[in-house]
């Protein structure tokens, strides 16, 4: 199994749209063209801690998520989407 994992810009084959970024209580997250329809959603601060995680499944290839970050301090972020098939990441900025 193939691991397509994106830069943490976020440049995979799959674009990862989040916004708004920088965010302050709410960011959007969208991903198309999915594999698989088991998604794992994490947040890791610069440190690499874990601060949000959810499982979600997508709807017709696709997936869409709102995220509540107002009780995130100010800072970037990680975010990591894995589909079962691939891995993606990108950049939050809270501020």
């Amino acid at each position: 199994m193939a691991t397509n994992t994106g830069n943490i810009d976020g440049n995979t084959s799959n674009e990862i749209k989040l916004y708004p970024n920088p965010a302050n209580n709410e960011v959007l997250i969208e991903l198309t063209n999915l594999e698989s329809s088991d998604i794992t959603l994490n947040v890791y601060d610069v440190l690499g801690k874990l601060v949000y995680s959810d499982n979600a499944k997508k709807i017709s290839g696709s997936f869409k998520q709102s995220i509540d970050v107002s009780q995130l301090t100010r800072g970037i972020y990680v975010v990591k989407i894995n589909d079962n098939v691939n891995t993606y990441f990108t950049k939050l900025i809270l501020q």
